[in-house]
């Protein structure tokens, strides 16, 4: 008897935990300045992008207490129940706000450079827009976010995935990659998408982050290749006797696009035409090979030849390491975050000085301005960069929105650029089977399919 209570208390225990966390979770996601944060991105994930599943598990935690073997020990305190219903009515709320993503999102196209380019008119068929879904399918969508599990199962029967494919042996250090296409044989070289992990330069990996999109993107006709790079060391070394230095990172990515466009016929795929992609610090890492095919320090392990891809796509990325607009101290400050010497730098260029780059920027601005796809794309005129393709939350509470927006400027000036503005997203929007998951998901297939349309006009 006295286990059989002690195991419903666990369980009240952890649904009022999860109840609190998916208040907490509402609160930061509506709150106009939450605190950039770790612990503050993954609630904005349980907020903003799982919320039935969290719904979900709060009411299996919810249901055990009452189980009919356990209810005549112990019943449900009512303020377990108050923490459930205020929850569940606030991540409901949110949801809802998230089903609203295709008809409030913001895309600019900037000044309409490029193959990709508008005349201004939302009937132009280059215009990019989310038409709503039909309800079958908004059904079915949300089937598969309540049940992540499920939707991995529907996508590992409509891709093939070769896993951990060596492209590269550096230093004892083995590189990997994995290959993602669509089960139906194709009559013609599916077009290739290369992505590239997020993870802060310091965690992360091909086998976790991205899954979402590039099985997504399998399923649409595209070959996907992920890959794995050298990270830097946080604390304690996420890939064994690893540490990588900048451009240990950039040169890693360039090798694998170099792997990819000698051995793509193998899987079915274009070489000639690759997109590169990828979030947060992978978003940074594609946006940097994109406008710097012709760096001769960069061409990675494998060669030089066609280092160029024919578009890139950042979602989330971080577009400045060197604070060339003062953006990364003003985020500073209207979050209250405080560097321990304020009047050198901000703290996101302090961490990539201290783990990337491992030198202060004071001492070497100029390893800073190499690392930033910002600088490049203001002042490096010898690349043409390929037409570019920026998503961002209007929520993040890591990488600021105007990372993306000055890069978007920077871009339109001369080339092809489009943002995309999610609302309510936080960083990891595109990491979920949720409604601004699938937004992101079915732009970049618009957006992509004029890039290839382009490229059969051409």
């Amino acid at each position: 008897m006295s286990d059989a209570l002690a195991l419903v208390q666990h369980a009240l225990c952890l649904g009022a935990a999860i109840g609190t966390t998916a208040i907490v979770a509402v609160v930061a996601r509506f709150t106009l300045a939450p605190k950039p944060s770790v612990a503050g991105f993954y609630l904005g994930v349980l907020g903003s992008h799982l919320q039935i599943v969290l719904i979900a598990l709060h009411a299996w935690v919810l249901r055990s207490t009452l189980d009919p073997g356990t209810a005549g020990i112990v019943s449900v305190p009512g303020v377990i129940c108050g923490v459930a219903a205020v929850s569940w009515l606030g991540l409901l709320f949110d949801f809802a706000d998230a089903h609203r993503v295709r008809s409030t999102l913001t895309v600019d196209r900037g000044n309409g450079q490029g193959p990709c380019k508008v005349a201004g008119s939302p009937a132009e068929p280059t215009a990019l827009s989310l038409p709503p879904s039909p309800f079958w399918l908004r059904g079915y969508r949300l089937l598969l976010s309540v049940c992540p599990p499920l939707w991995l199962l529907v996508r590992r029967l409509t891709v093939q995935t070769h896993k951990d494919l060596v492209f590269l042996v550096h230093d004892n250090v083995v590189l990997k990659l994995d290959v993602c296409v669509p089960r139906a044989p194709s009559a013609k070289p599916l077009p290739i998408i290369c992505f590239v992990h997020g993870g802060g330069w310091i965690r992360g990996s091909k086998n976790i982050v991205g899954t979402f999109f590039n099985y997504e993107m399998a399923s649409r006709g595209w070959a996907v290749f992920t890959l794995d790079y050298r990270l830097s060391k946080f604390r304690k070394a996420r890939q064994p006797n690893v540490d990588a230095k900048f451009p240990d990172h950039i040169t890693d990515v360039k090798s694998g696009l170099a792997w990819i466009r000698q051995h793509a016929a193998e899987y079915g795929a274009d070489p000639n035409f690759i997109v590169i992609a990828g979030n947060s610090a992978g978003g940074h890492l594609a946006a940097l090979a994109s406008l710097t095919p012709s760096h001769p320090q960069w061409h990675g392990h494998l060669g030089t030849d066609h280092l160029g891809v024919q578009g890139c796509i950042s979602i989330y990325g971080v577009h400045d390491t060197a604070d060339l607009d003062g953006q990364w101290k003003e985020w500073d400050k209207a979050h209250g975050r405080r560097h321990p010497d304020p009047t050198k730098t901000s703290i996101m260029i302090a961490f990539i000085g201290k783990y990337v780059i491992k030198e202060k920027h004071a001492e070497n601005q100029q390893a800073f301005l190499d690392a930033s796809p910002l600088h490049h794309a203001r002042t490096n005129r010898l690349d043409d960069p390929p037409p570019f393709l920026l998503f961002h939350g209007t929520k993040d509470i890591l990488v600021p929105m105007i990372e993306s927006e000055l890069l978007h400027q920077a871009l339109q000036e001369h080339h092809d650029s489009t943002l995309v503005q999610v609302p309510g997203g936080h960083h990891g929007f595109d990491t979920a089977p949720g409604p601004r998951g699938y937004a992101c998901v079915d732009l970049t297939v618009q957006w992509l399919d004029q890039l290839l349309s382009q490229r059969k006009a051409d």
